[in-house]
């Protein structure tokens, strides 16, 4: 049996590694990688009986299943997909982008929702705001929040992120999360 492994970082299409049991779509993998025994933590697009063509290479057996279900909703790995279509880059450096690096890194993760898969009545939509001053687009974003009651935004530069942050109301604030691209301190990988 094989599965397909995105990795977090600039691999542009999954790697195919062997593993001796099923694993779910979502799940995190410790995965060997380069030379001198590497590992990275990647996670498993899809499990597959057989591979398509003979490889002539050797096919690596995963080192570790971190995870018996995905620890991405849905929606989440649905706006990976999309945001690395829309944007012409590798899905595996959204991952990289979108989670903490505690994810990313191979750290347990505890109240893992039960139902990773689309709900039945999906509500999901995009907005795309192009507006030239800051502060009305700011005001729509917030709007949009305030109406909505959730949202992701996206910006392009961490300062421009800090600025809406900055005249975001409190009440949104304490709700809310301010993510850096770095993604904090990095933890071990376990192993």
């Amino acid at each position: 049996m094989y599965v397909d492994v995105v990795l977090p970082g600039i691999w542009w299409h999954p790697l195919t590694y062997a593993v001796s049991e099923p694993v779910e779509a979502g799940c995190r993998v410790v995965v060997p990688m380069g030379p001198r025994h590497g590992k990275r933590v990647g996670f498993v697009l899809a499990t597959k009986e057989n591979i398509e063509d003979e490889a002539d290479y050797e096919i690596k057996e995963i080192i570790k299943v971190l995870d018996q279900t995905s620890v991405l909703s849905w929606e989440l790995w649905s706006l990976s997909e999309w945001v690395s279509r829309q944007y012409l880059c590798s899905q595996g450096e959204i991952l990289k982008l979108m989670c903490p690096s505690s994810i990313t890194k191979g750290c347990e993760v505890t109240n893992i929702s039960p139902s990773p898969q689309k709900p039945a009545h999906s509500f999901y939509s995009e907005e795309c705001i192009y507006e030239i001053d800051d502060e009305e687009r700011y005001k729509r974003y917030i709007d949009t929040i305030e109406n909505v009651g959730s949202g992701l935004i996206l910006f392009p530069e961490e300062a421009v992120a800090k600025s809406f942050w900055d005249r975001l109301p409190k009440e949104i604030q304490e709700r809310a999360l301010l993510w850096p691209s770095g993604g904090g301190k990095k933890p071990s990988m376990p192993g």
